[in-house]
């Protein structure tokens, strides 16, 4: 899905707009359920606060491990977006780096947008990929 969309811009721009319409509709939502501060089930909206972020948390760690698994540690495409996400989100600074480590990157690498090679077969595989594309 992720080539898809890389290849077909209006997809993408009609993907991102209906992701953004939802969003903004849960968003919406969930502010009317938190005036009530209880629900049906008795449960608190202090108990939904903590259960959403949670859920975001759990989200923003699945999209980066997604991301920084298939892009063959260049993430600079999507670096802008997963920063968006994680600034709407309320991601913290903490979990984001244990995010990151979790999937063997450190900070530096992240705000650089890639990957830095560990060996000099790693950084020979990049540059005869790249003299392949060319």
């Amino acid at each position: 899905m992720i080539e898809l969309l890389a290849k077909e811009k209006n997809l993408n721009r009609s993907f991102q707009s209906v992701l953004g319409w939802d969003v903004v509709s849960k968003l919406k939502a969930q502010r009317t359920l938190l005036a009530r501060k209880t629900f049906r089930g008795g449960e608190r909206a202090e108990d939904l606060v903590v259960y959403r972020q949670n859920q975001n948390v759990s989200r923003y760690n699945y999209i980066l491990h997604n991301v920084l698994s298939r892009q063959g540690g260049d993430i600079r495409e999507f670096k802008e977006d997963l920063d968006t996400y994680r600034a709407i989100h309320h991601i913290p600074k903490e979990q984001h780096q244990k995010a990151l480590q979790e999937c063997g990157w450190t900070a530096e690498e992240y705000k650089q947008g890639f990957k830095m090679r560990q060996t000099l077969a790693d950084q020979d595989e990049i540059l005869a990929d790249a003299s392949l594309e060319s």
